[in-house]
């Protein structure tokens, strides 16, 4: 028999949480499972999925830990779901390679300066 409390620290607990390779079509619930069980994270991995909004300004608030975020080879279009990630003090790792939003060079120095701005 497991036991549902232990469960719910060990989540509470983890630093690291790979959700890769699943062709998820969107994030994982914000508000009630990332806020709710992994407050703690510091990395982050959605790599590999068919995600096209990364529900930025819930993630901020449900993972101010984030120190890595992965978010390569989804389907992110819009450089507006990309700023508030500078919210995120600690971040220090962002991927967004091969999404729509990167794919020139032009657009992935905006992205860049975009976040900084957002860091001041």
């Amino acid at each position: 028999m497991v036991n549902a409390q232990r469960t719910s620290d060990d989540l509470r607990d983890m630093r690291e949480l790979v959700l890769s390779g699943n062709r998820a079509p969107q994030m994982p619930n914000v508000e009630n499972t990332l806020r709710v069980y992994f407050s703690r994270l510091v990395s982050l991995d959605v790599s590999a999925n068919c995600i096209r909004s990364i529900e930025a300004v819930g993630l901020c608030r449900a993972c101010p830990l984030l120190e890595k975020l992965n978010f390569s080879d989804n389907l992110v279009e819009d450089m507006e779901e990309v700023m508030p990630l500078g919210r995120l003090k600690v971040l220090s790792q962002l991927v967004f390679l091969r999404n729509p939003v990167t794919e020139t060079q032009a657009k992935v120095e905006e992205a860049r300066g975009v976040i900084e701005e957002a860091r001041r």
